[in-house]
This record gives C-alpha cells, sequence and structure tokens, in this order.
C-alpha cells in the first residue's frame, strides 16, 4: 500500500493576479509554503472559495480518495459521480434571489 499523503504544506498568499486579472470569477495566487519554502502559483474560482493576500491555506496531494489508501480504477466516470447541482446564491436586501 502506497503513503495516503504525497505531499503537505501549509500555503502562504503572497500576490493576487500579479499579473492582472483575466477572468471574472478566477484569480491567481502566487504562494510560499512554510515547511518546503516550495512556490505555487494556483488558479482559483474566486465565487466557491475566495482568498486574501496574506491568508494561509492547507494543501494536501494524495494518490487516492479513498480513505483506505487503495487506489481507484484509473478512469473518472463523471456521470455517475455528478448527481446534483451547485447555484450560487446571492443574498441581497430585497426578497428576490439572484
Amino acid at each position: 500500500m502506497s503513503e495516503k499523503v504525497l505531499f503537505e504544506d501549509i500555503f502562504k498568499i503572497l500576490t493576487r493576479d500579479p499579473e492582472g486579472k483575466k477572468f471574472d470569477r478566477v484569480s491567481r495566487y502566487v504562494c510560499r509554503s512554510e515547511q518546503f519554502e516550495m512556490d505555487l502559483i494556483l488558479d482559483i474560482n474566486v465565487d466557491i472559495y475566495p482568498l486574501k493576500e496574506g491568508e494561509k491555506f492547507a494543501l494536501a496531494l494524495a494518490p487516492t480518495l479513498n480513505l483506505d489508501g487503495t487506489p481507484d480504477e484509473g478512469v473518472f466516470d463523471q456521470v455517475s459521480c455528478c448527481w446534483s447541482n451547485i447555484f450560487l446564491v446571492a443574498h441581497t436586501k430585497s426578497i428576490a434571489v439572484k
């Protein structure tokens, strides 16, 4: 059985969109890890996971998402996994939902 976690570290966000914002909902973050002093450039959907400069986040890479560490089949079947929709609900002062 392989290790359950291949890489794990805490990253600090140094800059956001250093070359300008190219997409409405995605920002590019330049980060630096604490333990391994590794540089990371990461694109994130800011509607789902907003981050600010100076914040820290944990990143872990694993060979599988199975909790017992067993490998997956090697093929991703989107149809069998997607059974719901994600909606963005914006709360406003009016009754209407956007």
